[in-house]
């Protein structure tokens, strides 16, 4: 009948809206799982970086107040 297939359509654009809703962050969360450990290599070792030679500014610093 009309009814049903009227009622089919509207499900399924329901469920395509839904899927449009839910497949973006499926597709944004799935790839940062395994690439963090790339990003990891390459991106993520830049705030260990920064804390050093922050600790050595600092330590530098201390030094030379010391010193003087």
């Amino acid at each position: 009948s009309r009814q049903d297939i009227v009622a089919q359509r509207a499900t399924l654009k329901i469920a395509r809206e839904l899927e449009g809703c839910t497949f973006r962050p499926k597709v944004n969360p799935s790839p940062p799982v395994k690439p963090p450990t790339v990003a990891k290599a390459t991106a993520y070792p830049r705030p260990g970086w920064l804390a050093r030679t922050v600790e050595r500014i600092l330590l530098e610093a201390r030094l030379k107040q010391t010193i003087v």
